[in-house]
């Protein structure tokens, strides 16, 4: 599967963080998102993430009754910089290619520092 992963995403991503809070000073929790058409590329691609550390979730993806593939979930928490960021999505686009499977981008749950 093609990979379209968008240079700039990730350094926009990277300002809103800022803004809500985040920063390389303190770890926190961030999603990679992968989706694979069949069972068995999810199982593959599950069982390399945890060999690399992540944590996984696999779940298939269904519109009402239509079944539309399997989504892989992996979560790595720890200090981030925006060039490691780019460099864990570089190392999954190239992982999903490897699995034949679609990589499709990052994100991470911010809860707002409250302002003072």
């Amino acid at each position: 599967m093609s990979q379209n992963v968008d240079p700039t995403r990730n350094a926009d991503l990277w300002a809103v963080w800022l803004k809500l809070g985040l920063d390389s000073s303190q770890p926190f929790a961030v999603d990679f998102r992968f989706y694979a058409v069949n069972q068995r590329d999810a199982e593959r691609l599950e069982a390399r993430l945890r060999e690399l550390g992540a944590a996984v979730e696999k779940k298939s993806e269904r519109t009402l009754i239509i079944f539309k593939g399997w989504v892989v979930k992996a979560t790595l928490h720890r200090l981030w910089t925006l060039a490691e960021l780019d460099a864990q999505c570089l190392s999954y686009t190239a992982l999903a290619t490897e699995h034949e499977l679609r990589f499709e981008g990052c994100g991470a749950l911010v809860q707002p520092v409250a302002a003072v």
